[in-house]
């Protein structure tokens, strides 16, 4: 039987009584956020916690069994909730981005890195895969949180912590077939799942393709054209000048581009540790059409109280 185990940091103070926490991390979701239970009457040295949590004070979440902790979460309170129980809300290291501010500037043509290069604080390790943008102007002073978040909502690049490391990556056309792994066998892992195998058949696509011409225009195009309901998948293209040449890009990969044929969740225990980004093999000998699997991790809802600890996990890309 193994003992579920904590270590919980809230500013100076480590919290050795906790109801329990809930932490959400993905990498579609600009911000990763936190949220912890704690009892009420809780105090440290007589004080009342809840009166020595203030806004902006630095949360680390390890959690596991028998000692052998992993490091969930890192970041910022962003607000606390006085009741009962008391839950102190945070995020990730994204809380301190959005209080950068960034100069109003045009780029003649943007690279992230550059931009990154400029405003990154020094001991967040800059894991983003460079992309040009051509011209790009920053108006009215905006955070450097905005500006990624404008990036990703307007080029499609995916910004996501893992710790005090910004990952940033493209959305490819073929899965890493030689990526590390985590094996999960689902006798030994997996509480429970909601999986779906769905045929290549009956998975309706939307491919959008966006690039960005010399004089900043940005330039999109959909296939099917006027498709309103199915899976929408963002690429950018930027070696692409024309809406022909986009249109003949978006139209062979909606022939060739395969997201995989598994979709869903699955619920595991707290052993091995997954977070966004990662990819897992599966082994299921009740199911051996996820046999050898290669899924993406999508994001991540982490789940622990005083009777147990889970991981619920949201596949991505597969093959």
């Amino acid at each position: 039987m193994f003992r579920i185990t904590h270590n919980i940091q809230v500013g100076n103070y480590r919290l050795p009584q906790v109801s329990g926490f809930t932490i959400d991390r993905s990498m579609v979701s600009l911000t990763g956020l936190c949220s912890i239970t704690i009892p009420r009457n809780i105090a440290y040295n007589g004080t009342k916690v809840s009166d020595l949590i203030k806004k902006g004070d630095a949360i680390t979440i390890e959690a596991g069994y028998d000692d052998n902790n992993s490091l969930l979460f890192s970041g910022y309170v962003k607000n606390i909730t006085l009741g009962t129980p008391i839950e102190v809300h945070g995020e990730d290291e994204m809380y301190r981005l959005k209080q950068i501010p960034c100069e109003t500037m045009q780029y003649p043509d943007l690279h992230i890195n550059t931009l990154l290069g400029q405003y990154l604080p020094a001991d967040i390790e800059n894991r983003v895969t460079d992309a040009s943008l051509g011209t790009f102007r920053v108006s009215n002073n905006p955070s450097l949180a905005a500006i990624l978040d404008y990036i990703r909502q307007n080029y499609g690049l995916l910004f996501y912590f893992k710790n005090k490391q910004l990952f940033g990556v493209m959305p490819s056309t073929q899965l890493a077939s030689n990526a590390d792994s985590l094996d999960i066998d689902f006798a030994v892992h997996v509480k429970a799942d909601n999986l779906q195998y769905v045929s290549d058949e009956d998975v309706n696509l939307i491919i959008k393709v966006k690039t960005v011409l010399p004089d900043n225009t940005k330039l999109e195009v959909q296939e099917p054209e006027k498709a309103t309901g199915g899976e929408v998948h963002t690429f950018l293209a930027l070696e692409k000048k024309t809406e022909k040449e986009l249109r003949d890009y978006a139209r062979n990969l909606l022939a060739t581009y395969k997201p995989g044929n598994l979709q869903g969740s699955l619920t595991l225990y707290g052993r091995p540790l997954v977070e966004p980004g990662d990819f897992m093999k599966f082994f299921d000998a009740d199911n051996q059409e996820r046999n050898d699997k290669l899924c993406q991790v999508e994001k991540v809802n982490y789940q622990m109280n005083q009777s147990f600890m889970q991981q619920i996990v949201t596949i991505g890309r597969n093959g």
